[in-house]
């Protein structure tokens, strides 16, 4: 299925908004920009499906491990539209600490984990 250009801004928007509330550390941000049947399955194993699961990750991981990480150069990978309003998006971006920077690849494990 051929995207449009709209929906590609739309996607862009909402990782670019994914990008603000995560190093502006807004857990509601963050968890509020997944689709209500959205399931994130995390860098450190966990499986959330359910919006009170995300915002309990993001409250955790915000204010604990990762309180000084900052995601920068965030770009889209590859990126398949599946059906209107629905696709597959694998993106990588630079986190960064004060001591150490990593280059992550985000490979989904379900589709549509982003609302737009």
């Amino acid at each position: 299925m051929t995207m449009t250009a709209s929906e590609r801004r739309s996607i862009d928007q909402v990782l670019d908004a994914y990008l603000k509330a995560w190093n502006a550390r807004d857990v509601k941000a963050c968890a509020n920009l997944y689709s209500k049947d959205g399931d994130l399955l995390a860098a450190d194993g966990q499986f959330l499906a359910t919006p009170h699961d995300l915002e309990r990750y993001y409250s955790e991981q915000l204010s604990g491990p990762y309180s000084d990480f900052q995601i920068n150069n965030l770009s889209i990978v590859s990126l398949r539209s599946i059906d209107r309003g629905l696709a597959i998006i694998d993106a990588k971006w630079e986190v960064t600490t004060p001591a150490v920077t990593v280059t992550s690849t985000w490979l989904p494990r379900r589709w549509a984990p982003l609302c737009w």
